[in-house]
């Protein structure tokens, strides 16, 4: 039975051998493909940290930008502001009368002034059409 029995596990291990180093070189292959796609891994983690390092940066000029449009929007608001005051005010003065201007009682035709030269623009858009 004992000689049986080493026949048996020679002839085992004469089967198993070539599967053995069959599964070898398999485990092999395997680990060596995992290695490959770690190397992947980490340059694609690498990429992606760039990229996001590049998008917050991007994000910073932008809102910079925006807070920049932003001030430069609410100056320009304050000068059109200013600037329509100023323009209010010169007509305010200028519809007031002067002292040099003469009151015509009522019924009584003004006297007659020659007419005044007026630019180019006040030809065009004057309110006398």
């Amino acid at each position: 039975m004992q000689e049986v029995d080493k026949d048996l596990q020679s002839n085992l291990q004469e089967v198993a051998s070539p599967e053995n180093e069959l599964l070898r070189e398999t485990i092999e292959a395997l680990r060596a493909q995992l290695s490959v796609k770690d190397e992947q891994l980490s340059a694609k983690d690498e990429q992606l940290a760039a990229k996001d390092k590049q998008l917050a940066d991007l994000t910073a000029a932008l809102l910079s930008a925006q807070e920049q449009h932003k001030a430069l929007t609410d100056a320009l608001t304050a000068a059109q502001a200013l600037h329509a005051g100023t323009i209010q005010e010169r007509l305010t003065v200028a519809e007031q009368p002067s002292a040099d201007e003469v009151t015509v009682p009522v019924g009584e035709a003004p006297p007659e002034q020659p007419p005044k030269k007026r630019g180019f623009f006040a030809r065009i858009f004057g309110k006398d059409w």
